[in-house]
């Protein structure tokens, strides 16, 4: 898994590389004698290498060589993206320079040039870089990957707003048995006991939409009627008792919570809540230490006056089921999705209400049994699917051996890679592999993430004319959305977006293709990245 992430990346680095040559390599009149030739084979140096990453992030190459071969490349891409910036930043430093020693007038009528000495410097640099290129450019026909030469993509303007919207973000099939059972679950076993907590919980394997399930039913009318008050804490992996009941207040003002007292926060749920029966759901629990659900446990039996009060768990773990005090008759294990179900998904995600072409309807159901009837597959894969709308490329996504892993075992992390693979363009590659700075199962402000982008420099404002940097962010962003990479969007009044999550396999991907880049503290699987 390790090496096709740094293929990944390293094709988003090649390719951002790549623009920036292109851009230099049109300004003729900063180029020294020489130099001109120089950035020009860079470029199709570049181009060639481009292409045999495309083909190495499909055959997924392992061995040692490959390895070395990909770290260095990497090395050179970074020395390149390194004296290209040098150039541009001293082409920018004489142009100040120069507006400070003549009038504006002339200023008009001359470009300011950089002085012949340094751009000769560039100049062997370059030359340098080259020779590194060429090295790494035979090496590569060592491993049998085959170049796709002018598979250059950029991201497609216009279009992206439109995928955005087609169809429902919230589009949910196959569930309504579920939901049923769960709603007579919490309804009719209501106990009128206050020293008894009676917690329904919901397992299953990551992907299969435990979330969403539990969100249907909070959202159904007769749970709106039967529980006066309803509370969502996402709890992870961090079970901390503190943490829990005040995100517990949280949700019931909608408003942060200024206590860190535990009695006083106590004190405050209880009235918030008067008499009211609640309904409390613990999404995404790993907790198998009974002593941290005893403390919590203790803290919601204080509340004696809401008589017939329900617990929602929500856990990959039938042991963390047993632990948070689920009764066997009050486990429900959700299905998989059937064949049908998974294309239903697919569908309205790629066409929404528009009719299907024929052949392309055959190869859509084919890649849905693939989806091992697990609706976060289908809706990650059709956020995939909906960019490319081309016969050869959904029989690319069908035939991609990467389904083998779905298949073997519980892979999804592999099939939601060959999501990212499919980005269109290394720039959003980028800014999807940041979000994974931030900490799982956290709500991400929309804004605050594409400044974020923007300070560290991964939206590429060559391909989009002269359009302003939030504008960018922005498109990107609703890329990211448009490929079901981003999730749970809560809007303003007005209907933009203002926070959004990430599924917590979409998460761990994302820290996947970051591994090689940043500085991610990674650990048996569990990820701290609670600073950004």
């Amino acid at each position: 898994m390790e090496q096709k992430v740094v293929e990944a990346v390293l094709g988003a680095a090649v390719q951002l590389t790549l623009s920036k040559v292109i851009s230099l390599a049109a300004e003729q009149a900063s180029l020294a004698c020489g130099f001109k030739n120089d950035m020009k084979k860079l470029r199709v140096l570049l181009t060639l290498i481009q292409a045999v990453l495309q083909d190495a992030e499909e055959k997924h190459v392992r061995d040692g060589s490959a390895r070395l071969w990909l770290q260095e490349l990497r090395d050179v891409a970074y020395e390149i993206d390194d004296v290209l910036d040098e150039f541009t930043y001293q082409k920018l430093g004489m142009k100040a320079k120069f507006q400070d020693q003549i009038s504006r007038k002339l200023c008009n009528l001359f470009t300011p040039s950089i002085p012949l000495p340094y751009r000769l410097n560039m100049a062997k640099k370059i030359k340098n870089i080259n020779v590194s290129l060429s090295h790494i450019n035979k090496q590569a026909s060592q491993f049998g990957l085959q170049r796709r030469v002018g598979e250059i993509v950029v991201l497609p303007r216009g279009n992206l707003e439109t995928h955005s919207l087609i169809g429902d973000p919230f589009h949910v099939v196959g569930r309504g048995y579920d939901v049923s059972k769960i709603i007579n679950l919490l309804i009719k076993s209501s106990t009128q006991q206050p020293q008894i907590i009676s917690v329904i919980s919901i397992v299953g394997m990551a992907g299969l939409g435990k979330t969403t399930l539990a969100k249907l039913v909070c959202n159904s009318e007769p749970i709106q009627h039967h529980f006066g008050k309803i509370m969502w804490v996402c709890v992870s992996n961090d079970f901390d008792v503190d943490r829990i009941l005040v995100e517990m207040l949280e949700s019931l003002t909608k408003t942060p919570c200024a206590f860190r007292n535990k009695d006083t926060v106590l004190r405050r749920i209880q009235e918030e809540l008067g008499e009211e029966r609640y309904l409390l759901i613990f999404d995404d629990v790993w907790n198998e230490n009974v002593e941290k659900w005893e403390d919590l446990k203790g803290c919601l039996l204080g509340f004696s006056r809401n008589i017939g009060s329900k617990i929602i768990v929500t856990t990959r773990s039938d042991n963390v089921a047993s632990v948070m005090g689920t009764h066997t008759e009050h486990k429900h294990h959700p299905k998989k999705l059937v064949d049908d179900e998974c294309w239903s998904i697919i569908k309205q995600k790629v066409f929404g209400s528009s009719s299907i072409p024929e052949e392309m309807e055959v190869i859509g159901k084919d890649i849905a049994k693939k989806c091992r009837g697990l609706p976060l597959v289908a809706r990650v894969i059709g956020g995939t699917m909906s960019n490319k709308r081309d016969k050869e490329e959904w029989l690319s996504i069908k035939h991609c051996n990467i389904w083998d892993s779905l298949e073997r075992n519980n892979g999804i992390l592999h099939v939601l890679k060959l999501s990212f693979d499919r980005l269109p363009s290394p720039s959003l590659k980028r800014c999807f592999a940041y979000c994974s700075n931030f900490s799982r199962d956290v709500y991400i402000e929309r804004e605050q993430l594409i400044q974020l982008w923007m300070a560290n420099g991964f939206l590429d404002p060559s391909k989009e004319g002269n359009m302003a940097m939030e504008d960018i962010g922005n498109m990107q962003f609703k890329a990211l959305l448009s490929n079901s990479l981003f999730q749970d969007v809560e809007r303003d009044a007005y209907g933009n977006i203002e926070v959004c999550k990430m599924h917590d396999l979409v998460h761990d991907l994302a820290v996947f293709v970051s591994k090689e880049e940043t500085k991610v503290l990674y650990n048996n699987s569990m990820v701290d990245t609670s600073c950004i």
